[in-house]
Formats: structure tokens, sequence, C-alpha cells
């Protein structure tokens, strides 16, 4: 599974969005979810790898949660999340990801999801959403402006290339 992160990440929001069609729309609305995707299988990746090492991992997890408290990441996003997660496990692996692999998995992402939720309801993660909240009144600045569009294509710059010289030349 973790040699093409890239397209699991790609079927995991296509998944988490199929089963939260607001996400797209708000908390993803200036994401590039390609960029996003492989971030988020990699994440997915280290803590995998840093299962037997708690020390590491819970430190990760923390600081994961407080930033995704500063994202706008809700507390009922954490089950959608989880839920999109299997789904793709279960698709990727097929007749492996058996009871007791979803079982194992389900209590692995039960921790992690008390882990990060924990440290958002922290002093720094409460800060943190704060600070989210207070950017999301805030008018965008032109230059907020100009990256949030170029974001938009700047995870496909050929096509985005031949698009300009095929209009410059037409």
């Amino acid at each position: 599974v973790s040699g093409d992160l890239p397209s699991m990440g790609a079927d995991f929001y296509q998944e988490l969005f199929s089963l939260a069609p607001d996400l797209p729309k708000t908390l993803f609305k200036h994401v590039d979810v390609k960029a996003q995707g492989l971030r988020t299988m990699q994440t997915v990746d280290t803590a995998v790898r840093l299962l037997d090492k708690p020390s590491e991992l819970v430190p990760a997890l923390v600081a994961l949660g407080e930033r995704h408290a500063g994202y706008g990441t809700e507390a009922a996003h954490y089950p959608v999340v989880g839920q999109a997660l299997l789904t793709v496990l279960k698709r990727r692996v097929g007749a492996g990801f058996d009871a007791p692999a979803e079982k194992a998995w389900k209590a692995t992402y039960e921790t992690i999801q008390a882990t990060m939720l924990g440290a958002a309801d922290s002093p720094r993660g409460r800060e943190l959403a704060a600070a989210f909240k207070k950017r999301q009144a805030a008018p965008e600045s032109p230059a907020d402006t100009v990256r949030r569009t170029w974001a938009t294509v700047s995870g496909d710059l050929p096509s985005m290339g031949a698009d300009f010289y095929q209009e410059l030349f037409s």
C-alpha cells in the first residue's frame, strides 16, 4: 500500500468528500487536495512506522492536533476521516484487510483521534483555533488571493504551461 501514496491520498480525499460533501467548500476551500493527499498518506505512513515508539509518536500527534485546530478542524470531522481511511484501506488491501486488521486499525485510529482532539483542546490548540476564526473573519489580502488562486493550478504546472502557450498562440 505505501508504494503508491499519491494515488492512495487521492482516493482518500475522494472518499472523504463523498462522505462529507461540505468539506471541499469549507475546510478544504483553498487547499491543493492533490498535495494534501500525499502529505496525509505520508503522515499515516510515519505514524505506522512509529507505533512501537510512543515517545516519538505522541508528540507528533499532539503537534498535528494543535495544527489542525488552527486549520479549523472540528471534533466532528475526525470520525468521518477515520471512516474514509478505513474504507480506502479496505479497498486497497483487499482480502488481507480481514476482521482482525479492521479491528486493529479502528483501535489505532481511535487512539490517534483521542490524542489529536486532546491537543486541539489544549491552550495552544485553542489559541490556534481562535487565530483561525480571526483569519476567517478578516478580508483576504490581494497577495493571499493570488496565492490561493495559484494553488488551484500549481499542482499541475505542465498542463498549466500548455494551456498558457495554447492561449498565447491562438
